[in-house]
Order: C-alpha cells, then sequence, then structure tokens
C-alpha cells in the first residue's frame, strides 16, 4: 500500500476510526505537496495531513512527513507528541500493545492496521 492507496481507503471512509468532522477525512494531501487548506504539515497538529487514524481521543497513528515511519501520537494539552516510531506494521501493533496498553483500543484499529503494509518505506510512499 502507497501513500495514495491510505489516502484514497482515508478518503473513502474504509476502516477510518477518524471523527466524521475530522478534516483529513475530506481532504488529504499528497506527500510533498503544500497541505492543504485546513491541514497542517506539522506532526504535532490537530490538523496534520499526515493522520491514518484516531485509536481513542488521546491516541493516534500518522505517517510521518518523509514517509519513512509511522508515528504513534499521544494528545498533550497543547500538542501531540510521538511515543513510538515504528516503519513496519508489527512494530506499530507491538508499539501500541505496549505503550496504549489498552486491549480494547487495539481491537478496534485490529482491520486498519491490518491493512497498513509490511513496511513502509520512501519506496512504497512516492
Amino acid at each position: 500500500m502507497t501513500l495514495e492507496d491510505t489516502e484514497t481507503v482515508r478518503r473513502e471512509g474504509e476502516y477510518s476510526l477518524l471523527p466524521e468532522d475530522h478534516p483529513s477525512r475530506e481532504t488529504p494531501s499528497a506527500k510533498g505537496s503544500r497541505p492543504i487548506a485546513g491541514l497542517s504539515a506539522a506532526e504535532k497538529s490537530d490538523n496534520y495531513q499526515g493522520v491514518l487514524f484516531q485509536l481513542s481521543e488521546e491516541w493516534r497513528v500518522a505517517i510521518c512527513r518523509d514517509g519513512i515511519q509511522y508515528l504513534l501520537q499521544y494528545k498533550y494539552p497543547t500538542e501531540w507528541r510521538t511515543c513510538s516510531y515504528p516503519n513496519s506494521r508489527e512494530g506499530l501493533r507491538r508499539s501500541i500493545l505496549r505503550i496504549v496498553n489498552d486491549e480494547a483500543i487495539y481491537l478496534r484499529a485490529k482491520a486498519w492496521i491490518n491493512s497498513l503494509p509490511e513496511f513502509i518505506s520512501k519506496k512504497e510512499v512516492r
């Protein structure tokens, strides 16, 4: 799966756990382009263009701005902070289980996680 495929899936709403009104559900941005109005290139932003899905109000999964790793992020009062930088689906799965430590959250996100590529790399996201 490429970043473009991921954005298509996000746009079509398949597996998406993002709230219906989240800006990235409506207007995904391609890697290397300027952010679409309302979306941000800043990974710590609420409206970061690389968000893949929301695990809960406090946790989300995104792709880094360079497209080489996933980001497991936690919501602090003023920004999202990255807690883990896995570059594989299995690494992301382990990070969610170990860091988020909530089986219910993991089970809700399992279908989406399974749809991600086994490894993420610049080659896959071009």
